[in-house]
């Protein structure tokens, strides 16, 4: 009984000094991913939550000139959010950095972003105010 009291604490104080243990996983690109044409939007559901939380697939852009590839809009609602590539869902999930990706505040409109290190973007929100959204939006830029 002692051995599991301290187990217990011991994970508390990881979760404490780690908080990314507590959110929710990055989406997987291999089975959770949407192609945005020009104009096309995707508004995302409600987030709320004492982690980080990601977003539920990962989005690609179908580019002009180079196929599936390229610039996205993103906006917030409510609370700001962080958006990039595999890289940057890595470090905050793996390791941490909130600095991760491009932020976004609500109330700024759309911001024009480019997966530098991939062709998809994700996006995650650290201890979201209830009712936070987010909205992506196709360019045909690519």
């Amino acid at each position: 009984m002692v051995n599991n009291i301290k187990k217990d604490i011991a994970l508390d104080n990881e979760t404490k000094s780690n908080p990314t243990l507590k959110g929710s996983f990055p989406p997987d690109p291999a089975t959770s991913y949407r192609v945005l044409v020009a104009g096309e939007v995707y508004n995302s559901q409600k987030f709320s939550s004492n982690g980080w939380q990601f977003s539920g697939m990962v989005f690609l852009n179908k580019g002009a000139s180079h196929g599936v590839n390229g610039w996205l809009d993103w906006k917030t609602n409510v609370d700001s959010g962080t958006v990039g590539d595999s890289q940057d869902m890595y470090n905050i999930y793996y390791l941490g950095w909130a600095t991760s990706g491009i932020i976004i505040y609500p109330g700024n409109g759309y911001k024009r972003i480019y997966p530098t290190t991939g062709q998809w973007l994700a996006y995650a929100t650290y201890k979201a105010k209830a009712g936070t959204t987010y909205s992506v939006r196709g360019t045909g830029i690519g």
